[in-house]
């Protein structure tokens, strides 16, 4: 009996995996870890197939926001390992729907949303001119951006700053808005850019540069 019990307890486990996998039978299932994807780095993406076959093709694609009329895309394939698992890491840039696609079969879409990337520093030759830049697929430009310092243990805001200059850098469509401006800041102090939720949607989470030390 007691066998007979962990077998069946062994079964309804692999049976919970599978419907929590959401590929059973000729189906595929997709998520994401984190489910928010930060300003620097990755995500992983990972499902399952329901035939449990190794060597399987999976596509990746994404319908990106603010690009929704171009429809899904394929951005990475990845061959499943033993079990039909298969997992990728993936830098979305922007917030975006990701489904995966397998044999005929389409997943559930997942969304990750995608926190803002800052970059804060001091302009060359200059004590008091900093430069702020917001990076993405789409622009931010004529957004505001807050720079502040460190006072204690909180952040204060010293200066609202707009972003007035635009461009785009290299292959992926990743677009700079960015702005110089002074501002003064005792020596040794930390300062970071931050990026609002109010000024970063749709698209977009709100988000904060690494501090710098002036």
């Amino acid at each position: 009996m007691r066998v007979v019990t962990v077998a069946l307890a062994a079964a309804a486990l692999a049976a919970a995996l599978g419907a929590t996998a959401g590929a059973q039978g000729g189906g595929v299932s997709i998520a994401a870890r984190p489910a928010t994807a930060p300003s620097f780095g990755p995500i992983t993406l990972f499902g399952a197939i329901g035939s449990s076959a190794a060597n399987e093709s999976v596509t990746v694609e994404v319908r990106e926001c603010g690009l929704q009329s171009y429809g899904y895309r394929g951005v990475v394939s990845v061959d499943t390992e033993a079990g039909g698992r298969w997992s990728t890491e993936y830098y979305p840039g922007i917030t975006a729907s990701i489904r995966a696609t397998w044999n005929n079969a389409t997943s559930a879409p997942i969304t990750v949303k995608q926190a803002a990337r800052l970059l804060i520093r001091r302009v060359p030759a200059t004590r008091n001119t900093f430069e702020i830049s917001v990076s993405g697929k789409l622009g931010f430009w004529h957004r505001r951006v807050l720079f502040q310092q460190r006072v204690g243990s909180r952040w204060t805001t010293i200066k609202n700053v707009l972003l007035t200059e635009q461009g785009g850098v290299g292959s992926q469509g990743i677009i700079w808005t960015s702005a110089r401006f002074k501002a003064s800041v005792p020596r040794g102090k930390l300062v970071r850019a931050v990026l609002p939720a109010s000024q970063a949607k749709p698209c977009y989470l709100a988000g904060a540069s690494q501090p710098m030390r002036t």
